[in-house]
């Protein structure tokens, strides 16, 4: 009776073949073509910024719920709808889910897989397929149950990177869909703002066009009995009728484009129409934020921009998939196993003598393909090329963001003080006048027309105030509205 080898000894002469043939497949496989070096990442050094952003090291980041700082429970209530009810977000949401499916899925293809099967078939055996003469009239003339139980092993050793190469790719995609989220979320949130500011706005001009109007009707009403006095003439009472109409206009356009931003707030919270007409901003202008431009920009907008944390994280799963498309020029090794019960006829199906199993390394040696492997290599370094440039243009981009948001604050703040210094002038000069209408040296129509250029100046810094807050939300929104990156592998998006 032979003699079985010991186990230590079929392992080792098993790693022994399997070596060989790997360093043999080895020699005779293709390399990669050389397309350059790989494609970096810019740096964010390389973005000059000192002078444009003028660093104050005790600025704050925004908060990850940056719109309660503003003291609106309205906007506050809108924005939690939004994030709840938005088909924008869901959608970013089951984005997030794929990606960790595939994540896990690469993962699985690394890991050894162990499969039970069983089947039982009518099976006929053929007489002429090598059997010598004398063994023929042995065999079964016809069908018979032909049972098999067995577990199936299978295990790649990835010896040059291939698999792990993917499960790292994967891995940076699920991550860069869960920052992906986080900007659906913050696009959504800030868009709100910004609309719901926007309405604010109109809301606030149509008081004033209105108030407006009923100045213009009274001085109309005082010129045309001016006119039957014959104190004033036909021509000065057609100039003053003019504003009339002109000021419905403003009222009716007013009233139109209040209808939809309504419309427009409605649907970013994933809701119809009618949910707008229930929006009631307050009267008050908007808090403002004290945000100003955080240290160590733009180095840290890396971590703290959505948007630039997904572009860098494809950008890293591209890199990843050179590397494996690079192992498809090498041998690929897989073991593989099987170990169960194989019996013509069920009777004796569980029999010790019906035993089977093997064992052993699978080897794939790529010599010719017609040119796939190089061409997979070529498409994946190209993927890689673009994921790179994706990144530095939505680095920059952020970078001018911010330079955008700071200057536009900066420059609204200077205009907004300028404005309600004339306001202030033109109320003061407004009660003067009155003082003089009730004093009798001035005639009420002049009173009306210092009215008027007070509604006119309070327009004006109505619509400077909302250019602020608006200006306010993107200085929020170039700075990633409180996002700050970390590893999602372990949460899901609902």
């Amino acid at each position: 009776m032979p003699h079985s080898p010991r186990p230590l000894e079929a392992a080792a002469a098993l790693g022994l073949k399997s070596g060989i043939c790997v360093a043999l497949a080895a020699l005779v496989c293709a390399c990669a073509p050389d397309l350059g070096p790989r494609p970096s990442l810019l740096a964010p050094s390389a973005l000059k910024t000192d002078r444009s952003f003028a660093v104050q090291t005790a600025a704050e980041w925004p908060k990850d719920t940056w719109w309660s700082a503003y003291g609106d429970a309205e906007l506050s209530r809108l924005i939690a709808l939004g994030l709840k009810d938005s088909p924008t977000v869901a959608e970013a949401a089951g984005r997030l889910r794929t990606a960790g499916g595939y994540a896990g899925e690469a993962e699985a293809q690394s890991r050894p897989s162990l499969f039970a099967q069983g089947a039982v078939q009518d099976y006929l055996q053929s007489k002429n397929v090598g059997f010598p003469a004398f063994i023929q009239p042995l065999l079964p003339g016809s069908f018979h149950p032909l049972g098999a139980v067995n577990l199936d092993f299978a295990y790649n050793l990835d010896l040059f990177g291939k698999q792990r190469a993917l499960v790292a790719a994967a891995s940076s995609e699920a991550e860069a869909a869960s920052a992906d989220y986080a900007e659906a979320r913050l696009s959504l949130s800030t868009a709100i703002a910004a609309a719901y500011a926007d309405l604010r706005r109109l809301q606030a001009e149509r008081a004033q066009s209105a108030a407006l109007l009923k100045v213009r009707q009274d001085v109309v009403a005082l010129v045309a009995a001016r006119t039957e006095n014959g104190i004033e003439t036909r021509g000065e009472l057609k100039t003053q009728a003019v504003n009339i109409p002109a000021a419905r206009l403003d009222l009716a356009n007013l009233d139109r484009q209040i209808a939809l931003a309504r419309n427009q707030i409605a649907a970013l919270i994933g809701k119809g129409p009618d949910d707008g007409l229930d929006i009631a901003p307050p009267d008050a202008a908007p808090k403002l934020s004290a945000l100003a431009a955080p240290a160590d920009l733009p180095a840290a907008l890396l971590g703290r921009r959505p948007d630039v944390v997904a572009a860098r994280l494809r950008a890293k799963a591209a890199a990843k998939r050179i590397t494996a498309a690079n192992a498809d020029f090498y041998p690929n090794v897989n073991l593989t196993g099987a170990i169960g019960y194989q019996s013509l006829g069920l009777g004796a199906m569980f029999d010790k003598a019906s035993r089977m199993g093997q064992f052993g390394p699978a080897l794939t040696l790529p010599i010719y393909s017609g040119g796939a492997a190089k061409a997979g290599y070529q498409a994946a370094f190209g993927q890689a090329e673009t994921a790179a440039a994706a990144y530095d243009q939505t680095l920059v981009m952020a970078v001018k963001d911010v330079a955008d948001a700071l200057v536009n604050r900066r420059a609204v703040e200077a205009q907004l003080g300028d404005a309600r210094q004339a306001l202030a002038h033109a109320e003061e000069a407004d009660a003067l006048m009155k003082d003089r209408v009730r004093a009798g040296i001035a005639n009420r129509t002049s009173s009306l027309a210092t009215e008027a250029a007070v509604l006119i100046q309070k327009r004006s810094v109505t619509d400077l105030e909302s250019l602020a807050f608006a200006y306010d939300v993107a200085l929020v929104r170039a700075l990633g509205g409180g996002y700050v990156e970390q590893n999602p592998r372990s949460k899901t998006a609902g």
